[in-house]
C-alpha cells in the first residue's frame, strides 16, 4: 500500500500516483498546505522580462515561484497593483 503521508500532491493531481493511493480529507488539506507553502516560500530567480527573451526558460524551474516583491512599497498604488497582478492566474481579466 502507498504511503499516503509522503505521497506527492502533484502525482495525485496528474494521475501519476499508484493505483492503491487514497487520501482522506485531512491528508488532502495537509498536502495542499505543503504545496502552497512551497510556492509562497519560493521566489523567481529571474524577472519575466529576462525570461521572455528565452522561450525555453519560461517553462523551466527558473520560472517557478512568485516574483520578488520585497523591495516594493506598500504605500505606492502602482507597486500594490503590480504585486496583486503577480498573484492572479490571469492578470488581464
Amino acid at each position: 500500500m502507498a504511503n499516503t503521508s509522503t505521497a506527492d500532491l502533484w502525482a495525485v493531481l496528474y494521475g501519476a500516483a499508484p493505483d492503491d493511493h487514497t487520501w482522506n480529507r485531512q491528508q488532502q488539506k495537509n498536502a495542499i498546505a505543503r504545496a502552497l507553502e512551497d510556492l509562497l516560500n519560493t521566489r523567481q530567480a529571474l524577472a519575466d522580462t529576462l525570461l521572455s527573451r528565452h522561450p525555453a526558460l519560461q517553462t523551466s524551474i527558473l520560472s517557478y515561484g512568485l516574483q520578488d516583491f520585497s523591495a516594493l512599497c506598500i504605500a505606492s498604488e502602482a507597486d500594490r497593483r503590480g504585486a496583486c497582478q503577480n498573484f492572479c492566474v490571469n492578470p488581464g481579466s
